[in-house]
């Protein structure tokens, strides 16, 4: 029978676009829903932020974006929250990178199922 766990998966800042990094794998033998996303803006100016969800790992490409620089931006002092269900195997990540390095709190609530 399968084991539900409901936790906190990861927060942390998110760094610059250039360097677009991995916030969070799915562990080994696990699926995990992610049920929300927070996105805090702590910088004093505008950050634009990339999300991106990928399949099998790594940070991915444009085409695994789940919000894109180009056209998602958080003013300062800005909070969004993303609900809704993500299903991720085990092995996928959720990457991401804002404008300013260090500016954007992440912050990704769910479910793991073991």
């Amino acid at each position: 029978m399968a084991t539900n766990t409901a936790k906190l998966l990861h927060q942390s800042q998110l760094p610059a676009l250039a360097g677009i990094a991995v916030k969070y794998t799915s562990p080994a033998v696990t699926k995990t829903i992610v049920t929300e996303i927070n996105l805090c803006n702590t910088g004093a100016g505008a950050n634009a932020v990339t999300l991106r969800a990928v399949s099998g790992g790594g940070v991915g490409t444009a085409a695994n974006d789940i919000f894109n620089s180009t056209g998602f931006s958080l003013a300062a002092g800005e909070t969004v929250i993303r609900a809704g269900s993500l299903v991720l195997e085990a092995a996928d990540t959720i990457s991401g990178g804002a404008t300013n390095a260090n500016e954007v709190t992440i912050t990704i609530s769910g479910v793991q199922v073991t």
